[in-house]
């Protein structure tokens, strides 16, 4: 989306960046001193050769392990049901192979110089404890590209369909429209028709 936003801005109309980077990886040589260190990525990947499996990693600040979920969607961790479903999603996305590859593109792509072409209206939606995605990294796209907007929600979850997805929803609709409808409370009801 950062790519297409920049080279070809007449395209796009508007961009929302929600819980991403145009780097993840920290290059204090550059001046970038956001995101994980180059080390603590590369055990990753060394480590994690199998995407499908789940996987734990360990932060140099915190010594705690946290595998895959617990990661990504932490507030679905103790969810059996859905840690069934990831596995199974995870199994069928790709082979292992091509798996390891799109996640090594993904961890080592660097965009910044893409950022000051962008001159679409942008969004960018960020969770606060991010801790697979960290939420400096959100903040560099707020402050490199001009006019965006930054929001910072509160949770961990870098998965955008975990945690308190309302709050991301209201912020887009925002964005995008000018107001907030606010949430539509369900009612279940059951209606009875008879013709005598």
């Amino acid at each position: 989306a950062v790519e297409v936003a920049a080279k070809v801005p007449d395209r796009v109309t508007a961009l929302i960046l929600l819980g991403t980077y145009a780097r993840v990886i920290r290059d204090d040589d550059s001046g970038y001193p956001f995101g994980h260190p180059r080390e603590l990525v590369a055990s990753f990947l060394d480590q994690n050769f199998d995407p499908q499996e789940h996987w734990e990693v360990t932060a140099e600040d915190d010594d705690t392990p946290r595998d895959d979920v617990s990661l990504i969607a932490p507030s679905l961790a103790d969810d059996a049901h859905f840690r069934d479903w990831w596995s199974r999603a995870g199994r069928r996305g790709a082979s292992p192979a091509v798996a390891h590859a799109l996640q090594t593109a993904a961890v080592t792509i660097d965009q910044r110089a893409l950022l000051p072409a962008i001159t679409a209206p942008t969004l960018v939606i960020h969770r606060r404890d991010n801790f697979f995605i960290p939420v400096d990294v959100g903040r560099y796209l707020g402050d490199t590209i001009a006019g965006a907007r930054f929001v910072e929600l509160a949770g961990a979850d870098a998965a955008p369909w975990s945690g308190a997805i309302d709050e991301i929803c209201d912020e887009v609709e925002e964005f995008l429209t000018d107001r907030r409808s606010g949430r539509a409370d369900r009612v279940l009801a059951s209606l009875l028709f008879t013709d005598i």
